[in-house]
């Protein structure tokens, strides 16, 4: 059909039907682009290229450098290694049991076998008759007390008559024999206390087997001063005593 025979109304209707047909097309086409739009944000993109910086030529200074000062970092404290302390190396007496033995019994009990040692160890007393036997059972010399002879050296010491002369002693030995007999039992024992007490303290780096024999004989005596002290209290004329 020609066009010239279209009606205007007709002609109206053509130019609305291809202004629509281009506008559904521009649509269509805008649809598409967002697709596209769409997939490539969805797509990785793909790291730019850092591009390299063009060479400076030799005319151009050279480009100051920014000195960057790294501050130290602290290092967290670190806790002060614990030194294990050494184990106490143990040693050896100094002197022999033998020489220790007579030396700490005779402080104790203030009495002596050898009349050259009465101030040796205090002011002792010399016990001549307790010598006297050892010498005929030819016990070793020089004659030395010990825990065997502890209450062969008791009895001695107590049988020792206040009320005699007691010449062959010094002045200051024969006021002692004067003390009666349970205070003089009881400054022993104290004297015996302290002694252990100073053992266990001074004592702590003598080997084991050597520490034991001494606490063996300082425990010995205080148990025997301690069972004599309870036979002059249930039988007080068991040995002299000073008459008042």
């Amino acid at each position: 059909m020609d066009n010239s025979e279209l009606s205007d109304a007709d002609k109206i209707r053509l130019k609305r039907l291809a202004k629509l047909q281009q506008q559904a097309e521009e649509q269509k086409q805008k649809q598409q682009e967002q697709q596209q739009q769409q997939q490539q944000q969805q797509q990785p993109k793909p790291s730019p290229l850092v591009p390299k910086a063009p060479l400076q030529q030799a005319t151009s200074p050279p480009a100051k450098r920014q000195v960057v000062v790294k501050q130290p970092v602290a290092e967290p404290p670190t806790s002060p290694s614990v030194s294990k302390a050494s184990p106490v190396q143990k040693v050896a007496p100094a002197k022999s049991f033998e020489d220790w033995q007579n030396e700490i019994l005779s402080r104790i009990l203030q009495v002596t076998l050898n009349l050259e040692t009465v101030y040796k160890q205090g002011r002792c007393v010399y016990l001549h008759a307790l010598a006297s036997e050892l010498e005929e059972e030819n016990a070793p010399q020089p004659f030395r007390l010990s825990q065997a002879l502890l209450d062969r050296v008791l009895v001695a010491r107590l049988s020792i008559d206040p009320n005699e002369p007691n010449d062959e002693y010094p002045e200051d030995v024969r006021a002692d024999l004067r003390v009666l007999d349970f205070d003089y039992l009881l400054a022993c024992w104290k004297r015996a206390y302290d002694f252990k007490r100073n053992t266990l303290t001074r004592s702590r780096n003598l080997e084991q087997s050597a520490l034991d024999k001494r606490l063996g004989v300082l425990d010995a005596v205080k148990a025997l001063l301690i069972s004599y002290s309870g036979l002059l209290i249930q039988m007080p004329d068991m040995f002299p005593q000073l008459e008042k």
